[in-house]
């Protein structure tokens, strides 16, 4: 039976003598009825009120590490002393975002926000999780324990206090600012640091505030002052982190225990030191160490960005791996546990994306596991999958019941924008060698003959568009480029000894069923959108679109998207089209008068937009919505529309849908934490059942599926700052068989 934790211990005496003293007052009369105590957050039904909730004083033990660098001077100093390098990872907790607040440690549990906006108390002996809270905004910053009570802050601008014990919210302040201070706690009130430089105090039990200060204020015996919203001890003794050569850069704290020094770093490394500076153990991480690690119980816990909280002991004391256990990994948000399948009961623990467990058995698509803690579990179909090995050097992990990963294809240094031909023997692609310039240009145009692995240029110049388009027999490549400060459209081929001019203007895109192509041609308030012939004759006006807003960074057009069978085209017409800066989806015919088919969508920006096979529906991402900025590499949804109306648009995360049949596409979901892989889906766009093919531990730029080949290709395509240097980039395709692809 596992052992009652020091919080849980202390509760159930309050209750003892809670019981106690209503049984001594049980004579009391009808005019003094015995008082009793609702659950934690049961509300008093009788008079609609929340019942108070009383919170047993529990101190943290001499061992444990209740602030953020462990006490009030912020020494980052622990009196543990069972703790010492070599080290070994002896379990870690997966959140849904990047961790770069530091964790803390009290009453037998380890408490640490998220930026998934969520404060998890875990186990702080073994894995397990006792709760989970959900706060207004993502928590960035080192939570404090208050005798029982948990206060933290989020990024809307809140101070939260949480029940130790259970979770439940005690009391919530609207602080009027956002602030960057980690909270600490003396003689029943809980500090915090405000911009620009004052101190506020607020009461451990309810939250109210009972005290503000300028800049300075002594707590708990130690000065304190705030410097841009920051709470700090005027004189910290926080340890140095020892010098290294050429080492990395790193922006959390060092802390210390048992005559050694651990630091983590920006590269993801955690390294420990001994008294002297000398470097005595090491190891790596998935992403950056930027929260303070804390040290309690010979146990070292380290918050990581990739989302996870690695919790390290002695190396003799870690447990045993069993590298010849089926593992499968939860590929789903918030994965509820089951006592057996088809739904019989639900229990407490949630898994979140990315956990690895040990799968028992497999029953029609369900999986019995056993968690980090040996407890077995079931998980629902499409929450689990079991995925190809970690440990070898591939950028990718195939879901192993539906996508292998067959062959690698590597283009010359500097290739990027591929696009396949569409017999699939050939790829297109811009070579982009020489890295000045304000906007990204390229500065020739090269094929790459798959089986042969021959490349050949076959035109050059300045390309600032990086859209091309095939024709339909594969012998053309049309593209955009400069004459002087003019864009031209032009085509070329490896049978050609140089490209042809079709007329002036951007975005080219080709006919899938004729010689003839679409372009774009920017006049002073007005774009077309022309048709012709691939000799330059016959050109014809097929739509106009309005500039009524403004472009607030370079962005080249895109070209329109013909229906495979040649007799419509849509257009992405963004924000700079319109003045009130919302995208629109247009839809006509490629030749003759028709009406126009006008689809409003709820944000900024488009790419992507290409029709599925049987020409019935439209995908593209949006991106930016409106009111929001569109920086935010997750503020982008992939979306399908059906122009005729005939069916409500569906959406998925995020990025890089491509078709891979009638009904279905597959589409890349971007990861919330750094470090942590992408993930490549299938989906089935009538009924929105989705399997997932891929992890991606490089990131996916582009999809194409290669149907001469039956193959989806993968592309990546580099950083152009690499090993320090800054380099052109690299760019590698795989091709990757899907088992069990549907027909249509």
């Amino acid at each position: 039976m596992r052992e009652p934790s020091r919080f849980r211990k202390s509760l159930m005496c309050a209750l003892a003598l809670a019981a106690l003293g209503a049984l001594l007052t049980g004579c009391d009369d009808a005019a003094n009825p015995p008082r009793t105590t609702a659950p934690p957050g049961e509300a008093a039904k009788a008079s609609g009120a929340a019942s108070p909730v009383v919170v047993p004083t529990v101190p943290p033990g001499p061992g444990d590490w209740p602030f953020h660098l462990h006490d009030l001077p912020k020494s980052g100093s622990s009196p543990d002393t069972d703790l010492q390098p070599p080290l070994a990872l002896g379990w870690k907790f997966t959140t849904a975002g990047g961790i770069v607040g530091g964790p803390i440690v009290a009453a037998d549990t380890v408490f640490v926000g998220s930026r998934d906006g969520r404060l998890y108390a875990l186990e702080a002996d073994r894995w397990g999780e006792r709760w989970r809270f959900k706060a207004a905004g993502e928590l960035h910053s080192s939570p404090a324990y208050a005798d029982g009570v948990v206060v933290f802050t989020d990024t809307k601008g809140k101070l939260y206090g949480v029940h130790g014990g259970t979770g439940e919210k005690l009391w919530e302040r609207t602080l009027g600012s956002v602030t960057s201070s980690a909270p600490v706690y003396a003689n029943g009130s809980v500090w915090l640091g405000m911009h620009p430089n004052s101190l506020v105090a607020f009461a451990r039990a309810d939250g109210a505030r009972v005290a503000t200060a300028r800049s300075r204020q002594t707590i708990g015996g130690v000065a304190y002052a705030t410097a841009n919203g920051v709470l700090q001890p005027e004189q910290p003794v926080t340890a140095s982190i020892p010098d290294l050569p050429d080492g990395p850069a790193t922006r959390s704290a060092p802390v210390r225990a048992g005559g050694s020094t651990y630091v983590g770093y920006q590269d993801g490394s955690l390294r420990a030191f001994d008294a002297s500076g000398a470097e005595i153990w090491a190891t790596s991480l998935p992403a950056a160490i930027e929260g303070v690690p804390a040290i309690a119980n010979g146990k070292l816990y380290v918050p990581c960005v990739d989302g996870a909280l690695y919790v390290f002991v002695n190396e003799a004391a870690a447990p045993i791996r069993r590298p010849d256990r089926e593992m499968a990994t939860v590929v789903e948000s918030e994965a509820r546990t089951y006592t057996a399948p088809e739904m019989a009961t639900t229990l407490g623990v949630v898994l979140n994306d990315g956990v690895e467990v040990a799968l028992l058995e497999r029953r029609d698509g369900w999986a019995r596991v056993e968690l980090p803690n040996g407890d077995p579990v079931w998980l629902a179909p499409g929450t689990w999958a079991a995925l190809s090995d970690s440990a070898r050097s591939a950028p990718f992990r195939e879901n192993r019941a539906a996508a292998t990963v067959e062959q690698t294809i590597d283009l010359p240094t500097g290739a990027e924008k591929p696009l396949w031909s569409p017999d699939g023997s050939t790829i297109a692609f811009l070579l982009r060698r020489d890295l000045g310039g304000q906007f990204w240009q390229a500065q020739g145009l090269w094929l790459y003959d798959l089986d042969a692995r021959h490349t050949r240029s076959i035109a050059h110049g300045r390309f600032f568009n990086p859209h091309l388009s095939w024709s339909l027999d594969g012998q053309w490549v049309a593209f955009e480029r400069y004459e002087g400060d003019i864009p031209v459209v032009e085509i070329a081929g490896a049978d050609t000894p140089a490209p042809k001019l079709i007329a002036e203007g951007t975005a080219p895109a080709w006919s899938p069923k004729a010689h003839q192509l679409t372009f774009f041609q920017p006049a002073a308030d007005i774009e077309g959108l022309w048709r012709i012939n691939s000799n330059g004759a016959g050109a014809e006006l097929l739509l106009q679109l309005p500039i009524e807003g403004y472009l607030d960074a370079y962005r080249p057009m895109r070209p329109a998207a013909w229906t495979p069978s040649g007799d419509r085209v849509a257009v992405g017409a963004d924000a700079r089209h319109y003045e009130d800066g919302v995208a629109r989806l247009i839809v006509r015919a490629s030749s003759g008068d028709s009406e126009e088919t006008v689809i409003g969508t709820p944000s900024k920006q488009f790419r992507g937009l290409s029709w599925s096979p049987d020409g019935t529906k439209l995908v593209c991402v949006l991106i930016g919505s409106v009111g929001k900025s569109s920086a935010d590499p997750l503020d982008q949804r992939v979306v399908v529309y059906w122009p005729d109306s005939s069916r409500a648009p569906v959406s998925a995360s995020h990025a890089l849908a491509t078709w891979v049949g009638d009904d279905h596409l597959t589409y890349v979901e971007l990861p919330a934490a750094a470090g942590a892989p992408s993930r490549v889906w299938l989906m089935n766009v009538l009924t929105q059942q989705r399997t997932l093919l891929l992890y991606a531990s490089e990131p996916v730029t582009s999809m194409a599926w290669v149907s001469e080949r039956q193959r989806l290709c993968v592309w990546s395509t580099s950083d152009y700052v690499r090993d320090g240097k800054f380099q052109p980039a690299r760019t590698r395709g795989w091709l990757v068989q899907l088992d069990n692809l549907p027909t249509n």
